[in-house]
């Protein structure tokens, strides 16, 4: 896991597991994005995704290397539709164009919940806290790693690491951007594909 303060900027180099390589872009900032890549910025109200050569200002902006799906744009409305592991709920802001591609959903963890079992994810989420405060919980056995969390902050969670978040106070809205989504015949919801507890 990583935090990623304002003004900063996190890039992931590339790996032979990775369908697709990414840059991350943290605080009020002007990012280009190439020919043949996407840039999904994250607003105060709104997620937007842009392909091809442009020049991207947000709060938080991600690269994704050789994507290059349709214009895209969402609402960040704080509502969930879809049931989601131990109690929590979510959304798609904007679904997977085929199963297999980025995404981005709204992941509510309602105040009072600390029954979300720790799990990991098959592919890496770039998390940002849209409402609420709240606690992730990370790592396994005693090498457990605590992180409270805050309106604002952006955390990297990498592809098999384990965790959890739990709201102790006050109702916590997260919007994963999934880098790509994972994929199953069993459902097409993409928060729960690749979930795993553990």
């Amino acid at each position: 896991m990583k935090i990623i303060s304002a003004g900063n900027a996190y890039r992931r180099d590339p790996q032979r597991s990775d369908l697709y390589t990414y840059s991350v872009h943290v605080g009020k900032h002007t990012v280009e994005v190439e020919e043949g890549d996407s840039g999904w910025t994250l607003e105060k109200e709104r997620v937007t995704v842009t392909s091809g050569r442009a020049l991207l200002q947000g709060d938080l902006t991600v690269v994704i290397r050789g994507y290059t799906p349709p214009r895209r744009t969402a609402e960040l409305q704080p509502q969930t539709h879809l049931p989601y592991i131990n109690g929590c709920s979510a959304t798609n802001l904007i679904p997977p164009l085929r199963p297999g591609d980025p995404c981005v959903q709204l992941l509510h963890i309602p105040a009072g919940c600390s029954e979300q079992r720790h799990h990991i994810h098959s592919t890496p989420r770039v998390v940002r806290v849209l409402h609420g405060r709240g606690v992730m919980e990370i790592g396994i056995g005693e090498r457990v790693d605590r992180h409270e969390l805050a309106e604002g902050m952006t955390v990297i969670i990498d592809a098999l690491e384990p965790h959890h978040f739990v709201a102790p106070e006050t109702d916590l809205f997260v919007v994963p951007i999934h880098v790509w989504s994972s994929t199953s015949a069993e459902t097409a919801h993409p928060m729960m594909l690749g979930t795993h507890l553990v």
